[in-house]
């Protein structure tokens, strides 16, 4: 018997980084992000990593986009700082 996919079609991101709030909707096969640097590309990936892996280590964030002042986390996104 073949499993169900579970797939997230949507998510609300609300004072997160930068956004203060933004409803995005998934396509259920492939999504793509692009726009200008520092738009919010590896902001939104971050936060679809914490919620598919359930993690706030830092681990799992974006190393490519820290910077010298700003280093990642999900304390520093709360606060508004990426």
């Amino acid at each position: 018997m073949e499993q169900p996919k579970k797939i997230f079609t949507r998510m609300c991101l609300s004072n997160w980084g930068g956004i203060s709030h933004k409803i995005l909707e998934f396509h259920e096969y492939i999504n793509l992000f692009s726009g200008m640097s520092g738009s919010g590309k590896s902001t939104v990936m971050d936060a679809i990593q914490i919620l598919l892996y359930g993690s706030m280590s830092s681990n799992f964030l974006n190393k490519a986009a820290d910077d010298a002042k700003n280093k990642r986390s999900v304390f520093s996104y709360l606060r508004g700082e990426q």
